[in-house]
């Protein structure tokens, strides 16, 4: 099984890293041709006039930057930190996509079980509907009996019709996740994978803190807000660029005739004042830093949150299924003892009836605390970033990239 998703920014970020990575020169050709007019003192003396002619020139500039005050590098690492975020993004979306399809999945089967149980329980009033009915025409029977077994038939009724509402919605969730109807008869309940899960909350914790994705592209905030900081501080130091051209003039600038040049020199250009525009660029990218920690604090307290909260959960949840399972034991014997009863003539109908009643809604709450401690493994294991594919034994998510 795999997940298939669509992306566009690791693509984009990739091609971003690639753009900044090298340092090569940059190569650059100028040309002209055209008319010129040149009257100047040199030529007066020369006994000229002025020079009308065609000109042309063609120059080759090639340009390699040796310093920037470390702008380049800073720019490198933010491309390479903004791929590691996308990375981070398109592995907190898996993990969300896999707890959305383990839901969806786990609702379709707890819906399915609970309306087996109504089903039964509406099953079972109505045998006892009939019977009553029966000993009614006999003579042996109450019509007060009848009436009340009619009464809880119909709520019974009325349970079954909402959870096959229930089931509906389940499986048009499920058809939204997984692009295909249901089919229940061959859906069966998967092992949640508990040997996956820390031995204790503050291990939890710990846990979350190094591996949950969202907090690490927090993390990795920083890093980039740290990278544009160098980046507007290059701005204070000058630039050194190596600089090589050849040039081929004609008839160029008032001198007659072909012209060759070549040069290689070191340029220095130092923007020393920039009307405080440097200063408000690096104000701005300190308060970007300042910022992006406060997000990553603030970040940790929400990991910390949704672990917590996500293991009280579970604690909660195996603790409600020991209960209720106990709930259903007691209310099984009460069920068959009631039933001796009523058949040695010591028992009213009604309370057999609502025995049964008691035993279904026992064992639909049982089933519906089940399930809830099924789901609260997977988000246990959802906030501390470990609900990845390879956990859960899938293959890694196909990707498409947008066009």
């Amino acid at each position: 099984m795999s997940l298939p998703l669509s992306t566009t920014s690791g693509p984009t970020q990739k091609a971003s890293t690639r753009r900044c990575r090298p340092n090569y020169p940059k190569a650059a050709i100028t040309g002209d041709a055209g008319y010129e007019y040149t009257d100047s003192p040199s030529l007066r003396d020369d006994g000229d006039d002025y020079l009308s002619t065609d000109r042309e020139g063609v120059a080759l500039t090639v340009t390699q930057n040796i310093w920037d005050g470390w702008r380049r590098e800073a720019g490198v690492d933010v491309a390479h930190l903004n791929e590691d975020v996308a990375g981070l993004g398109l592995g907190s979306t898996v993990q969300d996509v896999l707890f959305e399809a383990i839901t969806a999945y786990h609702e379709v089967l707890r819906q399915t079980r609970l309306i087996e149980i109504a089903r039964s329980d509406e099953e079972n009033l109505q045998v006892q509907l009939q019977l009553e009915d029966e000993r009614v025409q006999r003579g042996s029977g109450i019509t007060v009996d009848v009436l009340q077994a009619k009464s809880r038939l119909q709520l019974a009724k009325e349970r079954r019709v909402a959870l096959e509402g229930r089931l509906k919605a389940a499986v048009a969730r499920y058809q939204q996740v997984f692009s295909t109807a249901p089919d229940v008869a061959d859906l069966v309940d998967p092992v949640p994978p508990i040997a996956l899960l820390p031995a204790d909350v503050d291990t939890a914790i710990n846990l979350a803190m190094d591996d949950n994705p969202a907090l690490a592209a927090s993390a990795k905030g920083i890093d980039i807000a740290s990278q544009e900081r160098i980046a507007a501080r290059s701005d204070f130091f000058p630039r050194l660029d190596l600089v090589g051209s050849a040039g081929y003039d004609n008839d160029v600038d008032g001198v007659e005739g072909y012209r060759e040049n070549y040069s290689i020199v070191l340029r220095v250009t130092w923007e020393f004042f920039s009307g405080f525009a440097t200063q408000s660029r690096v104000k701005r990218a300190s308060a970007v830093y300042g910022q992006r920690m406060s997000e990553f604090n603030d970040a940790g307290r929400r990991v910390t949150e949704e672990v917590r909260l996500a293991w009280e959960n579970l604690e909660t949840s195996k603790s409600r299924v020991e209960l209720l399972q106990n709930a259903v034991n007691i209310a099984e014997e009460v069920y068959d003892a009631r039933q001796r009863l009523r058949e040695a003539g010591q028992e009213s109908s009604i309370n057999v009836l609502d025995s049964l009643s008691e035993l279904k809604t026992a064992q639909i709450n049982f089933v519906d605390a089940s399930y809830n401690a099924r789901l609260s493994v997977y988000r246990v294991l959802r906030a501390v970033g470990h609900l990845r594919p390879q956990d859960m034994g899938l293959d890694e998510p196909t990707l498409t990239t947008a066009q």
